[in-house]
């Protein structure tokens, strides 16, 4: 991504850090009778309650997963025509054993776990033409200066803001004695950082940085706890000092394929299990949004799901012909809607994830898609995939998602989404939510990341109890019976007020309730 996140943009996307209430599922909740923006899930449930609904097929195209989670066990899709383990393609496929799905990131040697951003391939793919070339108005040459002072600009950006984040880790052990000294006390809260009175300039900025750090544990934490906290950023700027805009680094041969061979779509294996690295525990996340449960508690939009898991993202950017390959392979195998929370600034082959998107439609499927995380407007700067099926079309099948809170006030987007009134087609809650992480854990998350999955989720309760519906029309119900919102708003990325009308298609958030009711509607006058 373009814009750099700081440390406490970074916390609020990747984790919580105080334990929640499985139960406290604030994204299910009802405007009006709660006063959170939620999707009304339990008035939707309740409307449906005694009809017959069937299991929906919702592939997630995202990192690895934790197979053997509690949140799984009931509803994973299995490729009936394949015989599990036996080292041969049953059903003809082209993809041995592909028995809960398929992983386009594997090798016969391993899995790739991290890569580098699309900007820094590009880099390295252009540079040994043009770096020393003479200036040339070839569009081709423009690319590559945009390329250059992008990665040039990031890449330093970077560099200075990891060595900053250091310096703050190794000297929060020494701020943290003084002022618990000075407020005498073994573990240091808010309330004691408050009775701290001093005009010494050290003092006061270690008491504001503590502070913010104190917030995220409720107002209290100890020295180890607080140092925990930072493995966060650790990992963060581990990964984009490594591999993020490293030119040298190219994990591809695990996989074995050429990358620039678009014509060959059968590699990869079936470990789709592969939960290291940075972003690891992101698709177990993402599913548990759509339709997880634990015993009886369901702490996804549905249950009515059969999860096909499809591994095509690793910590870094994704590429486009594993983006297209695993559209394509959702397709193939019966995905009725898929989830696709990840995106990236550029990408050179749009092209063949054009073709796959367009064959996706053609074969009735829905796709949703996460706006991103950079605070920008996608009309000025698209994110991608985008959707679209030319240069001038866009797939009729296609969600474009941005993240909101719970506060139904001016922060009821959240800071970081991106947005957009021709490209982002509605909000749905995307911050703190309530999910399954690897080591058969949950946490909450937040990014536009988890917002699409909430529509994936609403999507595939429409298609559960209305199966007559396609996917053109569950759009064009989520659209109409989305919560629209007449109030002054923070735009993302700055401190600019707008309506929130303004920030996509809709001006609104999704609603399970009104959307089912709208549904059943539909479904009503066609039979008459």
């Amino acid at each position: 991504m373009k814009q750099l996140l700081s440390f406490y943009v970074l916390l609020g996307l990747v984790t919580s850090i105080v334990a929640q209430d499985l139960n406290d599922l604030w994204h299910h909740k009802d405007l009006a009778s709660d006063d959170i923006p939620g999707v009304s899930l339990k008035q939707a449930q309740d409307y449906l309650k005694g009809r017959p609904s069937r299991k929906v097929v919702v592939a997630i195209i995202d990192s690895g997963y934790e197979l053997d989670h509690d949140a799984f066990q009931t509803n994973m899709w299995v490729n009936k025509d394949e015989i599990p383990g036996n080292g041969k393609d049953d059903d003809g496929n082209g993809y041995v054993d592909d028995v809960n799905g398929w992983n386009f990131l594997g090798g016969v040697d391993g899995n790739i776990i991290n890569e580098t951003l699309e900007l820094t391939r590009e880099y390295r793919r252009l540079k040994p033409k043009y770096e020393n070339a003479p200036e040339s108005q070839s569009n081709e040459y423009q690319y590559w200066k945009a390329i250059e002072e992008d990665y040039l600009t990031d890449s330093q950006e970077t560099l200075a803001a990891a060595t900053g984040f250091l310096a703050n880790y190794e000297a929060v052990p020494h701020q943290y004695k003084l002022l618990a000294g000075y407020a005498m006390v073994d573990t240091l809260s808010i309330e004691a950082l408050q009775r701290i009175k001093s005009q010494d300039s050290v003092i006061i900025a270690a008491d504001n940085y503590l502070t913010n750090i104190l917030g995220y544990f409720e107002g209290e934490a100890t020295l180890d706890q607080v140092l925990g906290l930072f493995e966060v950023g650790l990992d963060y700027y581990d990964y984009q000092g490594n591999y993020a805009y490293n030119t040298e680094f190219n994990p591809r041969n695990l996989v074995g394929d050429d990358s620039e061979d678009f014509k060959n779509r059968i590699y990869g294996n079936n470990q789709i299990d592969e939960v290291a690295g940075y972003g690891g525990s992101h698709g177990t996340h993402v599913a548990g949004i759509v339709g997880g449960k634990v015993g009886e508690t369901t702490i996804g939009i549905t249950e009515n799901v059969e999860f096909m898991f499809v591994r095509a993202v690793p910590s870094g950017d994704e590429r486009d012909k594993d983006v297209g390959n695993a559209i394509r392979y959702a397709a193939d195998n019966g995905a009725q809607v898929i989830n696709m929370s990840f995106g990236k600034e550029y990408s050179p082959d749009q092209d063949y994830v054009r073709k796959a998107v367009k064959y996706a439609e053609s074969k009735g499927v829905l796709m949703v898609h996460a706006a991103g995380n950079d605070g920008k407007n996608n009309d000025e700067e698209p994110s991608y995939p985008d959707g679209s099926v030319s240069k001038t079309k866009k797939s009729n099948n296609w969600i474009e998602v941005g993240a909101s809170s719970q506060n139904y006030d001016e922060g009821l987007p959240a800071v970081f989404s991106n947005y957009g009134n021709q490209n982002v087609d509605l909000f749905a809650p995307g911050v703190s939510i309530m999910s399954a992480v690897p080591g058969n854990t949950y946490q909450a998350n937040s990014g536009t990341s988890m917002a699409a999955p909430v529509v994936a989720g609403v999507s595939a309760l429409l298609l559960s109890y209305f199966p007559d519906l396609d996917a053109s029309e569950v759009k064009e119900i989520l659209m109409q019976s989305a919560t629209k919102v007449d109030l002054e708003v923070v735009k993302p990325g700055s401190e600019d007020k707008v309506n929130f009308s303004e920030l996509s298609r809709t001006g609104g958030i999704i609603n399970a309730y009104e959307a089912v009711k709208l549904a059943d509607k539909r479904v009503k006058i066609e039979l008459r």
